[in-house]
């Protein structure tokens, strides 16, 4: 892949804290980063490749723990 689970990570990581930010200064809904984790699960699930379906949710699942910010 391109940017591997990792890489992919921290861009969506990158993500989560913009908009983690944006939310705590109320320019966008609270529930904005539950929605957007929703979205990003629910398009992982329709990747038919299990392999590839499972690397995106582990980079998701990392990115929306925060994990992914200082790797």
């Amino acid at each position: 892949s391109r940017w591997g689970t990792e890489g992919l990570a921290r861009r969506l990581g990158e993500a989560f804290d913009l908009f983690g930010e944006r939310a705590a200064a109320d320019e966008v809904s609270a529930d904005f980063l539950a929605q957007y984790l929703d979205t990003l699960e629910t398009a992982a699930a329709t990747v038919a490749d299990p392999d590839v379906s499972n690397q995106l949710r582990r980079a998701i699942t990392l990115a929306a723990a925060g994990q992914a910010a200082g790797s």
